[in-house]
């Protein structure tokens, strides 16, 4: 089973200071990222993959981002959306840019999150272990319910699609070391589901044709 992780597209305009939306902050997508999912959408469709599935969570962004992308490929399939893939409660955090985070709780709280994933505690309204948990449940149900050869989309936010890392043994630790676990909007990851394992093919990449077609490869070479 393969599944193609996106990050929903974008939620501020151009020259918006961009802020900290959480679960609680319902924002729709701006035209920018309408034309991401129009994107992403174009590419799959010139790769000859066929999505059996697509799942997103439940707000505004990443729901209609999944409607576009179906509408686009003019598919009868309909968005399930799962509150697993919700993105997190960032608290206090909410409503304020990098800058004021920085001058009301510390830089360094900050920049623990950003460059370590360290969560900020007595701060945010989510809990890691439970987002942990969320992962693993959810990924133990698209096994459950597909077929081995089945190609699945699930749409989130950056903050949850970085904890599907942890499926992977030492992956999700390997990329905070790096600086490599962020998806940038309207970008997309795959995994694959072999002999009872997950694997990572790749992480945070543009959508295009030739990284779909990848769906259709043995992992011979994992990367990047």
């Amino acid at each position: 089973m393969n599944i193609i992780f996106s990050r929903h597209g974008n939620t501020f305009e151009p020259n918006t200071p961009a802020v900290w939306v959480g679960c609680e902050s319902d924002l729709p997508l701006v035209e920018a990222g309408i034309e991401q999912a129009k994107t992403f959408a174009k590419a799959l469709s010139q790769s000859g993959i066929k999505i059996d599935a697509v799942y997103c969570g439940p707000l505004k962004r990443t729901l209609s981002y999944a409607q576009i992308i179906l509408k686009e490929l003019q598919s009868n399939l309909t968005p399930i959306v799962d509150l697993r893939l919700s993105e997190l409660n960032y608290g206090g955090w909410a409503g304020l840019t990098n800058q004021q985070i920085g001058e009301k709780y510390g830089i360094e709280m900050l920049e623990n999150w950003e460059k370590h994933c360290k969560w900020p505690l007595n701060v945010w309204k989510s809990s890691e272990p439970i987002v942990r948990e969320e992962v693993v449940s959810f990924a133990n149900d698209l096994v459950t319910r597909h077929k081995k050869d089945d190609v699945i989309l699930v749409i989130s936010s950056n903050g949850k699609l970085r904890y599907f890392l942890s499926l992977i043994p030492g992956e999700f630790e390997e990329r905070v070391k790096t600086e490599s676990v962020k998806i940038k909007t309207g970008n997309v990851c795959r995994f694959a589901f072999v002999d009872d394992k997950w694997k990572v093919n790749y992480w945070n990449r543009p959508p295009s044709p030739e990284i779909f077609y990848s769906c259709n490869e043995d992992f011979n070479e994992l990367s990047e």
